[in-house]
């Protein structure tokens, strides 16, 4: 299992756990708008907890979309193949701007809520060039797989405290990196099984 694969799977949980702890601060516009330097067709869509947008681009390969939010959310970006996952909170009018060429490599963000959202997208590309094989990291002994997630995890969370972002992403984000910990971990014992073909005792409790 590949990291990208992997990431896909996170962002499908992030949109869920955002519609389980969306609340109500009543109803304020935020706006969505970017420029997509090469293009690869004339429309890009806009995917939340729940509900999905088509967004199309104009002559200019640019757009701009009205959202009508109670609460921040994650939502995912998607042009042709790729994907990109943002954090949007009532009031913010965030532009996003990417070349299809070096998509991941490209994405910034400008405007309100642009640094939480640059955090966000030079973590995602981080991770795509670590290249990590999972198959290597779910065949590691108990305690070095331990180790190596929770030091993920904490060195994650330190990097978040020393951020001065809003309490609403800072609680997503830590919510986020303690699920994707518990995901490693709880699929830990039959993946070790699967690679390395040796029978494994389960995990002990945290």
């Amino acid at each position: 299992m590949k990291l990208n694969k992997a990431i896909l799977i996170l962002t499908i949980g992030l949109l869920i756990f955002s519609s389980c702890e969306m609340k109500d601060n009543g109803n304020k516009k935020s706006l969505f708008c970017g420029q997509i330097t090469n293009a690869k067709e004339d429309i890009a869509i806009l995917s939340g907890s729940n509900s999905s947008d088509t967004i199309f681009l104009d002559e200019t390969q640019s757009f701009c979309f009205e959202l009508n939010i109670t609460s921040g959310q994650y939502m995912v970006f998607s042009h042709g193949r790729e994907i990109t996952t943002f954090f949007i909170e009532p009031g913010d009018s965030l532009f996003i701007s990417l070349d299809t060429k070096e998509f991941d490599e490209t994405v910034t963000y400008s405007g309100i809520g642009a640094e939480k959202n640059n955090f966000l997208a030079q973590g995602f590309l981080k991770a795509e060039e670590s290249n990590l094989d999972y198959n290597q990291l779910y065949s590691l002994s108990t305690d070095s797989f331990v180790f190596y997630v929770d030091s993920i995890m904490n060195s994650s969370l330190e990097s978040l405290k020393q951020q001065n972002f809003t309490a609403e992403f800072s609680k997503f984000e830590e919510a986020k990196l303690v699920m994707e910990n518990s995901i490693h971990k709880f699929n830990y014992p039959s993946y070790y099984e699967h690679f390395t073909k040796r029978e494994k005792d389960d995990l002990p409790d945290d």
